[in-house]
């Protein structure tokens, strides 16, 4: 199965296999000083719900806002932080 990153305008319609890349979600709050989901949270102010929903690959698409949340506090880009798996 191939990974490739996605384009925003793809993870806004929701019409995409997208799914946040736990690896890199870890690796960025790692470096970031971000212990847990909580405080991740905290600093997005995405709900913790949403973002294990988003690790459990569930509703990746369709909330650009949140997607942008997370990349912000994380320093990166939502195409960083979401990949598409491929056939």
């Amino acid at each position: 199965m191939a990974v490739t990153q996605i384009r925003v305008e793809e993870f806004a319609a929701g019409d995409s296999k997208a799914r946040l890349n736990e690896d890199v979600l870890r690796s960025l709050m790692k470096a970031k000083g971000i212990g847990s989901v909580a405080e991740l949270s905290r600093r997005s102010k995405v709900s913790k719900a949403t973002i294990f929903r988003l690790i459990a690959g569930e509703g990746a698409g369709g909330r650009t806002a949140t997607g942008r949340a997370l990349a912000r506090v994380l320093d990166t880009t939502v195409e960083t932080l979401f990949s598409e798996e491929g056939e």
